[in-house]
């Protein structure tokens, strides 16, 4: 059996017609090995045992800070298209 492990933040959660319930989580952008295993098991039609706990908030300011310094290095690289009359 593999555990796939990752912190996440409940985005949604929502009732089926059928009236079953679907949980969407957001991933920070370094879990993407986590997201591809269970991308996997979606392919596979595995079913999952789901145990979740919650960080503190420590660990939580601190992912925060972690996914807003990724998004700033992860941002546009524009180049100025502005040139001198030199050029």
């Amino acid at each position: 059996m593999t555990d796939v492990t990752f912190q996440a933040v409940v985005q949604r959660v929502s009732t089926l017609a059928d009236g079953g319930l679907r949980v969407t989580f957001d991933l920070p952008e370094d879990a993407i090995l986590q997201a591809a295993e269970l991308m996997a098991f979606k392919r596979e039609e595995v079913a999952l045992a789901v145990s979740v706990s919650m960080v503190s908030a420590l660990q939580n300011s601190e992912m925060q800070r972690d996914d807003k310094r990724q998004a700033l290095e992860a941002g546009p690289k524009r180049k100025s298209e502005w040139k001198s009359a030199k050029e």
